[in-house]
């Protein structure tokens, strides 16, 4: 079973309802561009990024992956190459919360937060938007899945 680990970016003003854009890490738009000052592109190791770009764009500005990695790069919002820099969106209004268990996920994604979910053993980041049961919705930017199991 995936262990989903969770991570939260809450606005400074809630809103309960949003919706995401679909943002795929491997767009020809963008999958070619360099993530950072690292190696990598967006397409091999863009997902946390590009999931954050979803949660913007629905939120506070338009981002897409490719221009949200130039502000990245240009404000330093990577450090060692690639690495996020949570505090980097704070501009935006956007704060980092933190890291919650499992069975705090609908009650974040009830009281309106910005809920990114790491998945695949620490491998994957994804954005979540929703739930049935104890199935939590997701946007996920580099693969065809649409949902993941609390348990």
């Amino acid at each position: 079973m995936m262990k989903i680990v969770l991570f939260l970016l809450v606005l400074v003003v809630v809103a309960l309802s949003r919706t995401y854009p679909m943002y795929k890490q491997c767009d020809p738009a963008w999958k070619n561009d360099q993530l950072g000052t690292s190696s990598n592109t967006i397409c091999s190791a863009g997902c946390l990024m590009s999931s954050v770009a979803m949660a913007m764009t629905a939120t506070v500005k338009n981002f897409t992956p490719a221009n949200l990695n130039k502000w990245l790069t240009q404000n330093r919002g990577y450090e060692s190459g690639d690495l996020f820099v949570w505090e980097s969106v704070n501009t935006f209004g956007i704060t980092f919360q933190g890291k919650f268990p499992n069975s705090a996920i609908k009650a974040k994604l009830d009281q309106g937060c910005i809920i990114l979910c790491n998945v695949h053993n620490g491998k994957h980041w994804v954005l979540a938007y929703g739930y049935v049961n104890d199935n939590i919705l997701i946007n996920d930017p580099n693969y065809s899945v649409q949902s993941y199991s609390l348990s």
